[in-house]
């Protein structure tokens, strides 16, 4: 499992609600460990330290997890068998996916089912995580990482298009530009109902 914050970021956002809610720290930190999909600050702090057992490197961490994902893609789509459609009187492909929906992907990304490879496998997978290409995805802050996590996490319910308007006109609104945590904020008050 890899954590989704910090051990830093996730003491920010308790001293915030801690202040905000006139709450103990202890209770602050349960509180924000829930948020985030632990049973509580405990749980969040013993799969954190597992995890850096595993790895020093929690950057590297989520952008293994998208490797994982893209790798995934690939074989969802290595599952195509042709067929003969005799409408259309050509061969078309079906697919068994495990992991994606393959066909909405191929249509919505015009995928070339002949010819689809790990590069543009890796381009979609950052286009769900908020990002026009793979490449810009590996250079940004671990802040920006776990925004990128929860973008792709929730894929099926929040449509990128619409986030990606939804920040534009909210920072357009409000003569400012949102910093990831902000983006985090407004990713799980307004389009996941959290908290």
């Amino acid at each position: 499992m890899i954590t989704p914050i910090s051990p830093t970021y996730l003491k920010q956002k308790a001293k915030k609600l801690k202040k905000s809610d006139n709450l103990s720290m202890c209770v602050a930190l349960d509180e924000v460990s829930k948020f985030y999909g632990f049973s509580n600050y405990r749980h969040y702090l013993n799969v954190f330290e597992s995890n850096q057992r595993q790895s020093k490197n929690p950057i590297l961490d989520y952008i293994e997890y998208f490797k994982i994902q893209a790798n995934n893609l690939i074989e969802d789509y290595k599952t195509q068998t042709p067929y003969f459609d005799d409408v259309i009187e050509d061969y078309l492909y079906q697919y068994n996916p495990q992991h994606f929906d393959i066909d909405e992907i191929i249509m919505s990304f015009d995928v070339d089912e002949k010819n689809f490879n790990l590069t543009e496998a890796q381009d979609i997978i950052a286009y769900y995580a908020g990002y026009e290409k793979w490449q810009d995805m590996l250079n940004i802050s671990e802040s920006d990482l776990i925004l990128a996590k929860l973008l792709f996490d929730n894929k099926n319910i929040i449509d990128i298009e619409d986030w990606h308007m939804y920040i534009a006109n909210a920072e357009d609104d409000n003569h400012t530009t949102f910093d990831p945590e902000s983006k985090i904020e407004i990713l799980n008050k307004i389009f996941l109902n959290i908290w």
